[in-house]
């Protein structure tokens, strides 16, 4: 169980005394007690000496450094859990919070005392890297979270004895709901006329009939489909990682099987074929990835290059700028357009709950809303139109 503890201020016969208490339930229930006396010292050391004493009792021995700055702090927790063998955090989510640290959390706020970090200095950094509207507020809770965690971890060690981010008085930006970018029917249209007949086919085509994520599309491989039941079994997700990119399981750890039409069938048939003889083509210089979309020498597309390669092609043809998520929404507007069911949509797409998707593409089903108003009209009023 976690000490805690007071002072307490005592009369002595030459002054006074502040004694330390250090106090615990044991695995029996009852209360287990400790005391330290100290003499010829202010109130403010004595409070110094009970976190240093309970931070000893809490780690075995182990007395925490009191004057550490947050840069020091900062690059021991960097240490202990951003590297790429913590299996709790994805790669992704290490590479993110050690660019937090390196380009903002350790410039801004480094130099300060741990001990000494209080409301103001969180809610300047809040104010200037918010910066009225330069980053969005979910970048900036972002951040916050980041901090919080490792304040929580110098707390839950003894060097402080409360998380000041959490305190009620920080005042943070007013979180907006994203909306979602969406392709119209006539811009796939035209993203698809562009793409056809060069080696950007299938990677387009791809896209809009699966509705992949980015990472899913570039690891997928042709042991994945079955050509006969005309199916794509979705099974690893390749992300950013510290150094390139690694691959893990589908986002949600969930893999899923989705269906592809005979006419896109086909063309991953001819793209198999295209490998095989690219394979012949490079000889011993090819790597046998077997991934469906891979580059000409078999090897894998980085996260970050095959978004270039995307954004390069669309400006080339004088097309919206939008990032490969999008055409996912684009996949999931246009089935909702067609009538699909939001059920099978969220299998598709791979959401954990339908309210995920009913959530991203609300706008639109709005679309569709004028319609059900006049269904209900037709239902509710034309018999008295009959009469």
């Amino acid at each position: 169980m976690n000490y805690v503890g007071h002072i307490r201020k005592r009369t002595v016969k030459d002054g006074y005394c502040y004694q330390l208490i250090a106090e615990r339930s044991s695995h029996t229930g009852k209360r287990e007690r400790q005391y330290r006396t100290l003499k010829n010292v202010t109130k403010k050391q004595a409070q110094k000496a009970l976190r240093q004493w309970l931070s000893e009792l809490e780690n075995n021995g182990h007395v925490s450094d009191e004057d550490i700055t947050m840069a020091d702090l900062f690059s021991e927790y960097e240490k202990l859990f951003l590297h790429e063998g913590n299996k709790m955090l994805s790669p992704t989510t290490i590479v993110n919070y050690k660019k937090i640290l390196e380009k903002d959390l350790r410039v801004t706020l480094g130099h300060l005392s741990v001990q000494q970090l209080s409301v103001r200095d969180i809610q300047q950094y809040v104010n200037s890297f918010y910066n009225g509207g330069k980053h969005s507020p979910k970048t900036v809770y972002n951040h916050l979270l980041l901090l919080k965690k490792i304040l929580d971890w110098a707390v839950a060690n003894g060097i402080i004895t409360q998380n000041p981010c959490e305190s009620k008085a920080l005042q943070l930006p007013k979180k907006e709901k994203p909306q979602t970018a969406v392709l119209e029917k006539a811009d796939v249209e035209q993203i698809i006329q562009a793409a056809e007949g060069t080696n950007m086919e299938f990677l387009v085509k791809l896209l809009f009939a699966t509705g992949c994520r980015r990472g899913e599309i570039i690891s997928m491989t042709f042991d994945d489909w079955d050509a006969a039941a005309m199916t794509i079994q979705i099974r690893n997700n390749r992300v950013r990682a510290e150094k390139g990119s690694v691959v893990k399981k589908p986002k949600m750890d969930k893999v899923r099987t989705i269906y592809v039409g005979p006419e896109m069938n086909a063309l991953i048939q001819r793209q198999f074929v295209q490998y095989k003889e690219n394979k012949l083509y490079y000889g011993p210089d090819f790597q046998d990835s077997r991934l469906m979309v891979c580059q000409p020498d078999g090897a894998c597309y980085q996260p970050d290059s095959i978004s270039h390669k995307w954004k390069r092609f669309l400006k080339a043809n004088g097309l919206p700028i939008v990032g490969m998520h999008t055409c996912r929404h684009a996949f999931a507007s246009l089935a909702l357009a067609e009538g699909c069911d939001i059920a099978s949509i969220s299998r598709y797409l791979g959401h954990a709950q339908t309210s995920t998707t009913l959530n991203q593409y609300v706008n639109v089903l709005n679309d569709g809303l004028e319609q059900v108003a006049a269904d209900m009209d037709t239902l509710l009023f034309s018999r008295q139109k009959a009469q």
